[in-house]
């Protein structure tokens, strides 16, 4: 997923990941404050890419959850329509050195796209893993999130609209009215359980997230002809990527 309207607090990637690690470290994750509607995706001014083969020192990195965390590598993002975009993820049976750096290159790739969550789907993997952070207010500590097998047990009745957008459907963006509180289970990188609620524009992340690894896209829940309209533009941009 990407945002809309603003950056981030500045730095390249590399800054970034080092101001998670001590997020992840020192505050931990709460549920998410409730953010402008039109926050979902931006069009993001990140500085550069981060450099190759950026590593947290070992003792930050265990201290995050993060002991297993290798040099870390930005993943090609499928656009739509892919069928791999549209198959149901496999569920993690059990955490490796592979998953954790799967999901490390995941996080990687979201923070450069520029974005705010991304499935593994996303780029090619059929498991059940998402990672997000929706934190964008300048001068705020990140709060990546990494969650494998993530499922949501409960569901508010009240309800929130957010004008959502797709890292896998570039300049498309669209409402989609979605629960607007949930609680998710999901397991962390060392295979702990965990369980949190989340609002605002968290919520809307870690559904749209977690749609993905059901094979569902934001604009399944668009009305038919919306929907073709915006296939038909990433068929388009498709043809132009490969021509180019």
């Amino acid at each position: 997923m990407r945002e809309i309207n603003r950056g981030t607090a500045g730095g390249n990637i590399s800054d970034l990941l080092q101001k998670a690690l001590r997020a992840l470290i020192g505050t931990g994750h709460g549920a998410g404050q409730q953010h402008h509607s039109y926050d979902y995706l931006f069009h993001g001014h990140h500085s550069n890419p981060t450099r190759p083969g950026f590593k947290p020192s070992v003792p930050v990195a265990r201290a995050a959850g993060l002991a297993y965390m290798t040099p870390m590598t930005l993943r090609p993002i499928l656009i739509h329509p892919d069928p791999r975009l549209k198959k149901v993820c496999d569920a993690v049976p059990d955490l490796s050195d592979e998953l954790r750096t799967l999901a490390n290159d995941m996080l990687e790739t979201m923070y450069d796209a520029p974005g705010i969550g991304l499935a593994a789907p996303q780029i090619g993997m059929t498991r059940r893993l998402i990672v997000m952070d929706c934190v964008k207010e300048e001068g705020e500590a990140p709060q990546p999130m990494i969650m494998f097998n993530p499922e949501i047990i409960l569901k508010s009745d009240d309800l929130n609209v957010y004008e959502e957008g797709c890292l896998s459907i570039p300049d498309q963006y669209a409402e989609v009215t979605r629960p607007a509180e949930v609680r998710v289970r999901w397991l962390d990188m060392n295979g702990n359980e965990q369980e949190r609620d989340f609002d605002g524009l968290w919520a809307t992340c870690v559904q749209h997230e977690i749609d993905h690894l059901n094979g569902v896209l934001f604009i399944d829940y668009l009305k038919p002809l919306k929907r073709q309209m915006i296939t038909r533009k990433m068929q388009k941009l498709k043809r132009e990527r490969a021509r180019a």
